[in-house]
């Protein structure tokens, strides 16, 4: 098993969270999808478990086009043991002219894969009242 040391760890997620954003932002649900495992869970508020690739590329152009239009992730916590690293955050998402829509927590669960670093768990809810 191959661990990568703290520093570059975070840095990797700091990456990988950049490149989450932009696919968002580029309108690439599939992209965005790739970043999972194959077996990964994805649980949005208000919403049932979302299995796979294919369902959690769905849930992503689900949200675009319902006109979220930007996501901006923001890590506070991030832990870590082997192949397995728990990250917790803020998010905010955006519509146009850059009007907030949501903003709440999350808690991404991510396994190394090769020389990767896939989302396995993804869970967000608002912070916002409705």
């Amino acid at each position: 098993m191959n661990t990568i040391q703290t520093t570059d760890t975070a840095s990797i997620l700091v990456a990988n969270n950049e490149r989450f954003m932009s696919l968002f932002e580029n309108r690439d649900a599939a992209g965005m999808a790739r970043m999972y495992t194959s077996d990964a869970m994805v649980m949005p508020p208000r919403s049932e478990i979302v299995f796979g690739p294919e369902a959690i590329q769905r849930g992503w152009k689900g949200a675009m086009d319902a006109g979220i239009m930007r996501l901006q992730l923001d890590t506070f916590n991030l832990e870590g043991v082997g192949s397995t690293l728990v990250e917790v955050g803020h998010f905010t998402m955006f519509g146009e002219n850059d009007h907030i829509l949501d903003r709440g927590k999350y808690v991404a669960v991510w396994k190394q894969q090769g020389d990767q670093w896939l989302i396995h768990r993804d869970i967000w809810n608002t912070s916002v009242d409705q």
